[in-house]
């Protein structure tokens, strides 16, 4: 190269002289290569760490990300944008590995600068900022800067364009490590400078490429990182995008939930697991869902009813939306006697995950809710859809709008309710999902106190009551005053293996009363009526067979038998020194990783073990460190799997 060497660092940050004699001296010579004005290099790419950074040069001259930019240009910032951007904390740097798991990537589909190579998953299923762009590689930025707004976002994409090559460009915390153009080298070009840039092992942080969409990248690229090596990319050329658009624009309630729904993206990482040993017994302990078949006493009413639809006699279309009274009376007889529930106070569904957003219809968006942290994900996630949740803080994992109440082994899995403030909603599940925990009597009038006193409304899940083996309450209407303050949603997936009939129950008291004095259950049977037509009538006399005599003993032989995987499980992980929660009253165990990531330990236990968990920070922020693990299986396989790997793999790997 015939130029004399040059700094594209200021003053105040000397560069190390390993830097200056590989990926320093190929940097200057790629960014004279595509034809950037010396003026440019100097004056912006020296402030540079981040392509963040790179990228608002290209877009405004001379930006750089501030305050004072955010308030020079109204016509990317509102006032409320000013206000809320200055509080928010930047996020943290990802690492290229997390940049590749599907949650992380859906979270961040806004950004536009994103790594390449061979991913967990098929980007060409996914939506990306470009529509219709099918490029295989992805624009991603890996490293979030607040004051980057869509409108931004699209004009880099529209006139990147101004770099003549596809550049790109790979960075760390320090310096650029290394670059890649598309455009083929030169006899003259310097190849084993840029190899050697290639060569050098890439930082912890985040790997951040720049890809034009005007190029229409298609490619798959390999860096080599310990070793010499050739990079090579293709650019196809630009396609069209003609796809037709309406004008109806995106809810924007839908646009703000975080990632993928949990449990999907489990089932797509055992099923990508699958594929990379096709030979491996996978244990699934993951998704809750049940094995064992349904009993013969359920299915054979099940049967019956279904064989009698094809009859005159036994024919019936459309029942009662709020199911029909035989069964309503049985659920009220079974789960709730002596409590002063009534049959008309049941409202039968296709299951509790349903329920539970019709009752976010019935409450509306200008509710504040409380959460148990962690909890079930549909809570949060039915609350986000209806706008009630605000905006999401990235930094500490939460919706602003949503009270999340920390329960943990400290606290023995109950929150601390005098810290916290008045919610209209508070969703409580007892047995707790993921945590397994059971409260108690005295906690739950706690609860119920807690509500009165605030004028809240209780939406408690008992969907797996039946596994209380002691004398925790069963029901949140064992508790006096709740029938004030409270309505129960329940489910006969996890007794019956009903995952599939789809059955549940809803009980809205008649003493539970809006603030005008109107009824929740008339507001709830409207909203019932008008987006439900009831449950299949098949399933409903599988939901009476249950309740019979043969049908409740059938259901506790089940449980017992899904229970006794809680002693393989937890005697496993306690002979490894971990600390294991849950179990004795719910379907499941919560195991603490100390110090780790929850999605990097259910990588590397899939990936030792073949065995499929749940990720603790899927349930909310409190269950970052912990896995889950489901008991609902067939207790041989439990019991080959984690037996045989106890002393063996298992162990070696995970013992701490």
């Amino acid at each position: 190269m015939a130029e004399a060497p040059f700094s594209v660092f200021s003053d105040d940050q000397p560069v190390t002289s390993n830097y200056e004699n590989s990926s320093l001296y190929v940097l200057e010579w790629l960014l004279r290569r595509i034809g950037l004005p010396d003026k440019i290099i100097v004056k912006d790419v020296c402030l540079a760490k981040y392509s963040p950074r790179l990228l608002h040069w290209v877009v405004t001259q001379n930006w750089l990300p501030s305050n004072s930019v955010i308030e020079k240009n109204p016509a990317f910032f509102n006032t409320r944008d000013i206000v809320i951007l200055k509080i928010i904390s930047g996020f943290p740097i990802l690492t290229k590995e997390k940049l590749r798991e599907q949650v992380i990537f859906d979270t961040h589909l806004g950004d536009w600068i994103v790594a390449f190579g061979n991913w967990e998953f098929d980007p060409l299923k996914l939506s990306n900022p470009f529509g219709h762009n099918i490029s295989k590689v992805h624009v991603w930025q890996g490293y979030e800067v607040k004051v980057v707004p869509s409108q931004i976002q699209r004009f880099v994409s529209r006139n990147i364009g101004l770099v003549p090559h596809l550049c790109f460009v790979v960075l760390d915390q320090r310096i650029f490590t290394s670059v890649v153009i598309s455009a083929p080298f030169s006899p003259q070009a310097p190849k084993m400078s840029i190899t050697q840039s290639l060569s050098t092992p890439l930082s912890s942080s985040s790997s951040t490429f720049l890809a034009p969409s005007t190029f229409n990248p298609r490619s798959q690229v390999t860096l080599p990182v310990k070793s010499l090596g050739v990079c090579k990319c293709i650019a196809a050329p630009q396609e069209a995008d003609t796809a037709y658009k309406t004008k109806v624009s995106r809810n924007g309630n839908i646009a703000k939930l975080q990632a993928g729904y949990l449990f999907p993206e489990i089932a797509r990482r055992r099923n990508a697991h699958l594929l990379k040993y096709p030979d491996a017994k996978v244990i699934s302990l993951g998704i809750g869902d049940t094995t064992e078949p349904i009993p013969d006493a359920i299915t054979s009413a099940m049967s019956k009813r279904s064989h009698a639809l094809s009859t005159v006699e036994g024919y019936s279309g459309y029942g009662a939306e709020q199911g029909e009274k035989p069964l309503r009376s049985a659920i009220a007889s079974t789960f709730y006697r002596d409590l002063g529930i009534e049959d008309d106070d049941i409202f039968v569904s296709d299951g509790a995950k349903c329920d539970i957003s019709r009752l976010q219809i019935v409450f509306g968006s200008k509710i504040k809710m409380a959460v148990q942290d962690p909890s079930y994900p549909a809570y949060v996630d039915s609350s986000v859809i209806m706008g009630q949740t605000g905006y999401y803080q990235k930094d500490v994992e939460k919706f602003a709008n949503i009270e999340y109440m920390r329960c943990n082994p400290e606290n023995g899995f109950f929150p601390d309710l005098s810290s916290i403030s008045r919610p209209d909603i508070i969703f409580f599940c007892s047995p707790n999902n993921p945590t397994g925990a059971a409260a108690t009597r005295e906690q739950l009038t706690q609860l119920v106190k807690f509500a009165k006193d605030n004028g809240s409304i209780i939406i408690y899940d008992s969907a797996y009551a039946m596994y209380i083996s002691g004398d925790n309450p069963r029901s949140i209407f064992e508790i006096p005053g709740a029938k004030e303050v409270a309505l129960e949603v329940s489910s006969f997936s996890k007794y019956a293996g009903f995952t599939g009939v789809r059955l549940g129950w809803t009980v809205i008291p008649k003493q539970l009363l809006f603030s005008d004095g109107f009824p929740v259950a008339k507001d709830f049977n409207r909203i019932v009526c008008t987006c439900f037509n009831g449950a299949s009538n098949i399933s409903q006399a599988g939901g009476l067979a249950c309740l019979s005599p043969d049908g409740l003993k059938a259901m506790q032989d089940v449980i017992g038998f899904y229970k006794e995987n809680t002693n393989i499980i937890v005697e496993t992980f306690d002979s490894l020194g971990f600390k294991v929660y849950g179990g004795k009253d719910a379907p499941y165990v919560w195991v603490h990783f100390p110090g780790r990531n929850s999605w990097d330990v259910f990588a590397e236990i899939l990936e030792k073990t073949h065995v499929v968990t749940t990720p603790g920070s899927g349930f909310g922020p409190g269950g970052e460190g912990f896995v889950r693990l489901n008991i609902i299986k067939n207790k041989d396989k439990p019991s080959q799997q984690l037996g045989s790997t106890q002393n063996s793999s298992f162990a070696s790997h995970f013992n701490i």
